[in-house]
């Protein structure tokens, strides 16, 4: 009687191991079909931020605002920057001499995302608050460079990047500020 018991509760057990095995592969089978329409459909967003370096200091800058896709319309998002100051405003400055090179490097992990098809900065020296475009040097988007300005004070930059691609439409904007000594 004894064993029979532990048979039949051995049973129960093996049989929910069963059950619950089925399940979970069907979820795991679920959760690959999904990562396979994410994969093969547009980038969800952009990379958090645009590393910025000059010689052997660096930071990531501040993701402004981005949008990514269309809208109900299948037009492509919009979107437009704030004020540097305030996004970047409180956070970490890269401290440079006049001249020095300045390098942006997207975050982009893996290599997925393809390179921007424009790329644009703006720099708001000390008391401008309309900025004026700087140019950026390199072909490869992923490394734009330029020089630090001549004169001191805390600069301020906005990065502002965007794909229209068959396969990817959006924009970001990013922020950051320099220090020139």
């Amino acid at each position: 009687m004894r064993i029979s018991l532990i048979l039949v509760a051995l049973m129960i057990i093996l049989t929910g191991c069963f059950n619950d095995d089925s399940e979970t592969t069907q979820k795991k089978e679920d959760n690959v079909n999904e990562n396979e329409k994410t994969a093969s459909s547009t980038w969800r967003k952009p990379p958090n931020n645009l590393n910025v370096r000059s010689g052997q200091k660096s930071f990531s800058s501040v993701r402004d605002d981005h949008c990514w896709g269309t809208d109900e319309d299948g037009d492509p998002c919009t979107i437009n920057p704030r004020d540097p100051d305030e996004v970047a405003g409180g956070s970490k400055m890269l401290r440079v001499s006049s001249g020095d090179k300045i390098i942006l490097t997207l975050n982009n992990q893996m290599g997925s995302l393809p390179n921007p098809d424009k790329i644009e900065a703006t720099e708001f020296p000390p008391g401008d608050s309309e900025g004026r475009s700087v140019e950026l040097m390199d072909d490869d988007f992923y490394q734009g460079t330029f020089h630090a300005p001549d004169g001191n004070g805390r600069y301020y930059y906005t990065v502002y990047m965007k794909w229209d691609s068959e396969d990817l439409i959006g924009e970001v904007y990013y922020d950051f500020s320099i220090h020139v000594n």
